[in-house]
């Protein structure tokens, strides 16, 4: 099994000091509390997570045009700006993937779900390259959990994961056929 929580910092407001009247939010007590882990950079930073997402939007259509180093740079920006958020690793993992890097992609695929991450796209496309590594018992888990999390059966990564799943498993029976198991 390949999910594994991650630790978060708890949902905290930033500490803002004001100087010459204006508010600041990198000062010594906020790069403590990054350092601790308790901030990401992008609450040192003062960008919100409405600002953080219009960045993902932004990476997100390079990405539709096909730009897939320029959307490769924004999505690792905005996973060290806020490395807690499953999605950003989610779409890194996709570009990655899809330039055939596919060691990174796997990881960041699993460091998404480790983060709780709820979309059914991020375990089909992590079992689409547990399949291609032949690690079929765990692509069958990853198959089964997006199944599971779609509540709806209309979630447009369900057909594929249907589709793989019954694959997987007529290949894995033939191959334990064989194996006299």
């Amino acid at each position: 099994m390949l999910i594994q929580k991650v630790k978060r910092p708890p949902k905290t407001e930033i500490e803002l000091e004001m100087v010459d009247g204006k508010p600041q939010t990198l000062t010594v007590k906020n790069l403590e509390r990054f350092l601790l882990g308790e901030l990401t950079l992008a609450q040192v930073q003062g960008i919100t997570m409405e600002q953080a997402y219009a960045y993902a939007q932004l990476g997100y259509n390079v990405l539709q045009q096909g730009k897939l180093e320029d959307a490769r740079k924004v999505f690792e920006g905005l996973v060290v700006l806020n490395p807690y958020d499953a999605y950003f690793h989610s779409v890194l993992g996709s570009v990655l993937a899809r330039q055939e890097n596919k060691d990174r992609a796997l990881k960041e695929f699993t460091i998404a779900i480790n983060l709780e991450s709820q979309d059914p796209y991020v375990f089909v496309n992590r079992a689409e390259l547990l399949l291609e590594r032949e690690q079929y018992d765990d692509a069958l888990e990853d198959l089964n959990m997006a199944i599971k999390l779609d509540k709806t059966g209309k979630h447009p990564a369900i057909q594929r994961a249907k589709t793989l799943l019954a694959a997987t498993k007529k290949r894995t029976q033939g191959t334990r056929k064989k194996a006299g198991k």
